[in-house]
């Protein structure tokens, strides 16, 4: 299907858009966009896919990725311009979760680690219970006495923390247990278990260890939106800068309750 000029989009059957709206879909410019609940925000988004991959202003073979904390959000948002726009169009559009994306960088760049932080390629993906922390503790406690010391959410906030510079560049007790920790999830021989948060400081050790990694996204990428920023807010403190290293021309749309 052919590109239409900007100047005769409009918006897709059913949908009006008119005033503020209709200036943020048809934009040049990175924007932010608050709302409460109900108030269509999600529509912006699908309308703002629809109005880029329309008039070419996301040139091919470039794509616009949307980004979603929850599962639900993601899919809603993929089937919204899946129903929005031409199948030419909409199979440039890529709607994930936070951890997916962070997922697929490991699993597609994972040779690019360091071998001591390289997970097997079948790793398993494991919630941090109790009982898993305890029998960390268990294994290493011979070695680290004052690994007890932790309850299971002081652990988890320990082992899951991005160190400056790398997984382990400090040398204090508090790296101690890190590195057993990683060492325990990532053993010498077998099979690899990584939590989530692993996961996502994994793949933000490639992209900033490997500087044409995050060059090759940039390229792919023409647009990102941030859909329902207020549920990432809290992972992107912490791991989301370093994922989302895109310039700032090319966060396009965040839409927040």
């Amino acid at each position: 299907m052919s590109v239409i000029l900007g100047q005769s989009w409009s918006p897709s059957a059913g949908i009006r858009l008119e005033g503020t709206a209709l200036e943020v879909v048809t934009s040049t410019q990175s924007l932010s966009v608050l709302a409460g609940p109900g108030a269509g925000k999600t529509e912006i988004l699908a309308q703002r896919a629809n109005f880029l991959l329309s008039t070419g202003s996301c040139v091919p073979p470039r794509r616009i990725l949307a980004i979603a904390f929850k599962v639900d959000a993601a899919r809603n948002l993929a089937d919204r311009v899946a129903a929005r726009c031409d199948p030419s169009f909409s199979s440039r559009f890529e709607s994930l979760t936070l951890h997916a994306f962070a997922k697929r960088i490991l699993d597609q760049f994972r040779e690019a680690l360091p071998s001591e932080e390289r997970p097997t390629p079948d790793y398993n993906i494991f919630s941090p219970t109790a009982a898993i922390c305890n029998q960390f503790q268990q294994s290493v406690v011979a070695e680290i006495p004052w690994v007890m010391n932790y309850n299971n959410q002081s652990l988890n906030d320990l082992v899951r923390s991005e160190s400056h510079g790398g997984l382990f560049p400090e040398q204090d007790g508090r790296e101690v247990v890190r590195k057993a920790w990683w060492k325990y999830c990532i053993p010498s021989s077998g099979r690899s278990s990584l939590t989530f948060d692993m996961v996502m400081l994994l793949a933000i050790r490639i992209l900033r260890s490997r500087p044409t990694i995050l060059g090759a996204l940039r390229q792919t990428y023409s647009h990102v939106f941030l859909d329902e920023f207020q549920d990432v807010t809290t992972v992107c403190d912490v791991h989301a800068p370093s994922i989302f290293q895109l310039q700032r021309s090319e966060v396009d749309l965040r839409a927040v309750k």
